[in-house]
């Protein structure tokens, strides 16, 4: 949403490759913060509650 009010002002006052280049440098801050935030590729798989067996 943002976008759509930001790109055409910086294209019109530079050009498209200079947008793609900040779209660039955005995408190179993106990934580190993948690394640091710990998504869920991440965790440790917990190991599976033990069963009791049915008692009769």
């Amino acid at each position: 949403m943002i976008g759509l009010l930001v790109i055409p002002h910086v294209v019109e006052a530079t050009n498209w490759q200079t947008w793609l280049f900040v779209a660039l440098g955005c995408l190179v801050l993106f990934v580190p913060a993948i690394v640091m935030f710990n998504g869920p590729w991440r965790r440790r798989a917990a190991p599976a509650p033990a069963t009791v067996g049915a008692e009769s």
